[in-house]
């Protein structure tokens, strides 16, 4: 009934403003540049990413919606659960129905 798709990449900060972002499912390099950005009202972070193979060029985020690093903890982290519990304490973060 859903289905998704994204890629992995790794990036490799060039100097202050450019990387190489490299994906990995078929190795395929790509210049970026990355600039601050004024974040829409409701959130906190944003970023501008110029070369994007996606094209998609602006990214935010909220500084509630960070995850826990593993070093600060003594259990394992549970990506999935840390997603439901966001989702549980964020309204924006609840799936809703279409139509």
């Amino acid at each position: 009934m859903f289905r998704g798709q994204h890629d992995a990449f790794a990036w490799k900060q060039i100097g202050a403003h450019d990387a190489t972002l490299r994906l990995l499912q078929d190795g395929l390099e790509y210049p970026i540049e990355i600039r601050s950005c004024d974040p829409s009202a409701g959130f906190d972070l944003c970023i501008q990413m110029g070369g994007d193979p996606k094209g998609v060029g602006r990214y935010q985020s909220r500084r509630r919606w960070a995850l826990p690093h593993a070093g600060h903890s003594q259990t394992a982290i549970d990506p999935a659960q840390l997603i439901v519990e966001l989702a549980e304490q964020d309204p924006d973060l609840q799936w809703r129905p279409s139509g």
